[in-house]
């Protein structure tokens, strides 16, 4: 496939005016092709990719301060191959200290990217299965200080109980449904959120995303 450069790709993202729940959409070509792009030139040094993140942050900053409707600010981040693919089950890439499964896809320059992503949001969320399968940190360890909240949805507590004491996430908010979040009652370190539940036994994202 084609390969835009990351020049290009902050041009668009620049003069691109997101509207309504923001997906910054342009920044998802960044986070895929960036370490590519950055990987082929013999003079890309970190320094420079940092500069490139710089401007891309900036940028959503900007957006973060633009009225919105009362609806939180979005941003859609998720790693891809070149080839396509978001994830790739690997079992020899399994071990009890990660108890993940998948293949890495990300280089130094999109987990940077990814991190500095983090640093400029008040939270993190993943859903259930990338909570057990991942088990993700969901902190920023690579730019700055500042951390997101973690946010997971489950909405029976199923992988949540499942990982146990293995979860490495901490301090995370939890959104489950109404009759999980009334019921639990040893939840450690978590934050039970009671939400909406759908007909299809999925929480209702517009009422997770207008909870406080």
């Amino acid at each position: 496939p084609t390969i835009m450069s990351h020049n290009r790709i902050l041009n668009l993202a620049m003069k691109s005016t997101p509207s309504g729940v923001c997906v910054t959409a342009l920044l998802l070509l960044l986070l895929i092709r960036l370490h590519s792009c950055l990987s082929e030139s013999p003079n890309a040094a970190v320094p420079h990719h940092h500069e490139q993140i710089r401007e891309i942050v900036n940028k959503i900053e900007t957006w973060q301060g633009e009225p919105w409707q009362h609806r939180p600010f979005v941003t859609l981040s998720f790693a891809q191959s070149l080839d396509g693919k978001i994830a790739y089950f690997n079992s020899n890439n399994a071990n009890v200290s990660s108890l993940s499964s998948n293949l890495p896809l990300s280089g130094e320059p999109s987990l940077h990217m990814t991190h500095a992503l983090r640093s400029i949001h008040e939270a993190i969320l993943v859903g259930s299965k990338t909570l057990l399968v991942d088990n993700p940190r969901l902190s920023n360890r690579l730019w700055g200080q500042k951390q997101p909240r973690p946010v997971v949805l489950d909405v029976d507590l199923k992988y949540i109980k499942e990982l146990g004491s293995n979860r490495r996430v901490q301090n995370a908010i939890v959104c489950c449904s109404l009759e999980a979040s009334e019921t639990e009652e040893d939840t450690g370190d978590l934050t039970l959120l009671g939400c909406k539940v759908d007909d299809h036994g999925r929480l209702d994202l517009q009422d997770v995303l207008q909870q406080r």
